[in-house]
């Protein structure tokens, strides 16, 4: 059997494993009776909010592109289109989407877009420690070993500093990439993969602006703010108020953590496995957790997949159209109407 194979299987048998896991105490009874219950304004509340957030992902993903000029339509039709694709393809392959989608909608560099992407998590990897950390300091149900919040703390710091330090001695990061090629006897490749590295540092120019990262940092806190208010509204349909409004922002960092490493379409086991887990610190087991868990991944996933879809079909990636190469004029189609406004 292959490696890609392989690590198919494995995949595939974590997320049946962690699925049986949270799926394990529920009655099918209770739990359709526990859904009849849940107040369907705070859902709607809910999933206006947690779009709102990839909003502000669009507009944060402006300032993370060096120089270059895209609309905020087009961003914000490639975040959703890109995330879209997290929640139907496996390994996390809608940012490969979304890197695709500003190409051919922009003419955006491959590796440049990728770098972005590479800041944006960045970014997005220091709020969710902070709101994972935060909540486990003052739970008292879990005692947390402080060394292991320390290190990692200090993890999360050494990734921030090589970044930054790629990000600000760009040609020293060629000199080395040049060295390892030529050692490995790859010489030839040398004028093809510079220039790669190149465009993606050049991706990395946002940790070298304080102004630029000060701003992006104040969109990726209102990012988390927002998603997390969805879930805490999702608790209040279900009348769950232990957790409030702090231990909703734990539960989205828990489930942030538990669906960045690469899986299987959808991070099926792995989402509901961590946000039963982050429930039941907090006392919530049962049909009301996996109840709780249901919904957000309609919220989520069910809610992401539509609009993308739409945008995808706004701007004709589902015939295999190349905007690319349209004119001003022919971009002002009908199908551009489906685009917000720029700003």
């Amino acid at each position: 059997m292959s490696p890609k194979r392989w690590l198919s299987f494995i995949g595939l048998f974590l997320a049946v494993v962690l699925m049986m896991w949270a799926w394990r105490d529920v009655s099918w009874t209770h739990l359709g009776q526990t859904l009849q219950q849940i107040h369907l304004g705070w859902i709607v509340l809910a999933t206006l909010t947690f779009l709102a957030a990839f909003v502000i992902r669009a507009h944060r993903w402006g300032l993370l592109l060096p120089g270059i000029e895209v609309s905020f339509g087009i961003r914000v039709a490639a975040v959703f289109i890109g995330f879209a694709g997290n929640c139907v393809l496996p390994a996390n392959a809608g940012e490969l989407v979304r890197v695709g989608v500003l190409k051919r909608r922009a003419a955006v560099p491959v590796a440049i877009a990728l770098g972005s992407i590479v800041s944006a998590r960045l970014l997005d990897a220091a709020i969710a420690l902070l709101f994972l950390v935060g909540p486990l300091l003052w739970l008292p149900q879990l005692q947390v070993n402080n060394l292991a919040i320390v290190a990692l703390g200090l993890g999360v710091v050494i990734i921030y500093a090589s970044f930054w330090l790629a990000a600000n001695a760009p040609k020293r990061i060629e000199t080395w990439v040049e060295w390892i090629l030529i050692h490995l006897g790859l010489q030839k490749r040398v004028t093809t993969i510079q220039p790669m590295v190149r465009n993606l540092l050049q991706g990395f120019a946002v940790l070298k602006s304080p102004k630029a990262l000060g701003l992006a940092l104040l969109d990726t806190l209102a990012v988390w703010l927002l998603s997390g208010i969805s879930f805490w509204v999702v608790l209040k349909a279900f009348d769950l108020t232990t957790p409030g409004f702090i231990g909703a922002l734990f539960i989205q960092s828990m489930e942030a953590l538990a669906v960045v490493i690469p899986s299987t379409p959808g991070h099926l086991g792995a989402f509901e496995a961590a946000v039963r887990f982050a429930l039941g610190l907090y006392g919530i087991q049962g049909d009301s957790a996996i109840g709780y868990t249901l919904v957000m991944r309609l919220i989520m996933y069910g809610s992401l997949s539509v609009v993308g879809g739409l945008f995808a079909l706004g701007l004709g990636l589902s015939n295999g159209h190349n905007p690319i190469n349209d004119t001003p004029e022919t971009r002002l189609s009908k199908t551009d109407s489906l685009m917000p406004p720029d700003v």
